[in-house]
């Protein structure tokens, strides 16, 4: 139940930020199939990201209580192996919403059904890779898949019947309805991220505007808003259907006039990638609570007392192991030996000092930052010894630090 109450917050955080980057740099803009596909990704991440499981960085929690219980929710978790169902306040507002989800797809589902009764209900015609309904529906017209119902009181052989056939004809060879499908599949079953709902719309827009843009002729922009205006009539909540004189009309006339060059095009597009990244950074920390210290405090006891209960014999064991570890570590190094601050039990050694160096007393090797471009070694960094070797060398330990402890 915590998992599920988790996994919906921090999908509802990722399609809200990506929602945001889209608002305000990219919606309304004359990149219309980037806008598509982006589009379709922020469901895809929004779905996919929550379950990713990473914990670069660690957050002490705060005192605050409502702070740390926020913060552990959007924080990498694991799902809870408990799933016995139980009569509470939360599991009772999960039923509330699953009751929802079922009628919201129903409804859906109702839509779907009764357009293939309309298939159904009247002749269709094979022609140009799409079938062709005649109908009086007044919602018409409109497609469906691949499939365009037609009103008969529009001539298909006038100006403005031609411009409407393209238009569908558009969405059709654009499969429009498989994106409007899932889009609104998903909105039914996670209703209660508003971000999908907003999606949704900004979508089914941006559909429009391709299919307008394939249906203008060169120069024929005013004729054709001038016949959108003459016909418009609002749409319609979950229809899975597109119809040619749909809502948001003032948006789809402003683009049918607005400039093809977008300032700052590549840009708006390529910024992005860092758009995902903070959303990634989001739920990539581990939260240190109270009870993480207390329990890496007690496995840290309970390592050294399990050390002092062993034979002398496994203790023996053990640091000849370690011994052998460091030799041959320093074998690898002193065969490169790599641009580098050389110490020896914390004296400094020159590389040529170092070169002379016997293998046989090696017993333990520290390093930092060794070899050219390779990243510093966070768990030496963050030790004692690295925190003090780094402070104490400064600039002379930049291109690297390691010291050999000797017998």
């Amino acid at each position: 139940m915590d998992f599920l109450f988790s996994y919906l917050l921090r999908s509802i955080i990722v399609a809200g930020v990506l929602t945001a980057y889209y608002w305000w740099v990219l919606r309304d803009r004359k990149f219309h199939r980037y806008n598509r596909f982006f589009l379709l990704a922020m469901l895809a991440l929004s779905l996919i990201v929550p379950l990713m499981r990473f914990a670069f960085y660690k957050v002490d929690a705060p005192s605050n209580k409502a702070i740390t219980g926020l913060l552990g929710c959007i924080g990498p978790n694991r799902p809870s192996d408990r799933y016995a169902w139980t009569f509470t306040w939360p599991s009772m507002l999960l039923a509330a919403a699953g009751s929802v989800s079922l009628f919201l797809l129903a409804r859906l589902l109702g839509r779907v059904v009764w357009v293939y009764r309309q298939r159904c209900r009247y002749h269709s015609v094979r022609m140009n890779g799409l079938y062709f309904i005649e109908t009086d529906l007044a919602m018409a017209p409109f497609s469906f898949f691949n499939t365009l119902f037609w009103r008969k009181d529009i001539p298909f052989d006038s100006e403005n019947g031609q411009r409407i056939f393209q238009h569908e004809y558009a969405h059709i060879r654009g499969k429009h309805t498989y994106d409007k499908l899932t889009v609104q599949a998903l909105s039914c079953i996670f209703w209660i991220n508003p971000f999908y709902w907003i999606i949704q719309k900004e979508l089914e827009l941006v559909h429009e505007y391709i299919a307008d843009s394939r249906s203008i002729g060169e120069g024929n922009g005013p004729s054709f808003a001038r016949m959108l205006l003459q016909v418009y009539n609002k749409g319609r909540h979950l229809d899975p259907t597109h119809t040619f004189f749909s809502s948001s009309i003032k948006r789809r006339l402003a683009m049918i006039t607005t400039s093809d060059k977008t300032s700052f095009s590549y840009g708006r597009r390529i910024l992005v990638l860092p758009v995902f990244l903070l959303v990634s950074a989001l739920f990539s920390f581990h939260l240190a609570t109270a009870q993480d210290k207390e329990r890496d405090e007690q496995k840290e006891r309970a390592e050294k007392l399990a050390f002092a209960n062993r034979s002398p014999e496994a203790k023996e064991a053990e640091a000849n192991e370690q011994r052998a570890r460091a030799r041959r570590q320093a074998e690898v190094i002193l065969k490169n030996l790599p641009s580098a601050l050389y110490l020896v039990n914390g004296t400094e050694w020159s590389r040529e000092s170092i070169r002379k160096l016997d293998l046989s007393r090696i017993k333990g090797v520290h390093s930092l930052y060794i070899g050219a471009g390779q990243k510093e070694d966070n768990e030496h960094a963050q030790s004692p010894w690295g925190k003090e070797a780094l402070s104490k060398y400064g600039d002379r330990a930049k291109n690297g630090i390691v010291e050999f402890i000797a017998e």
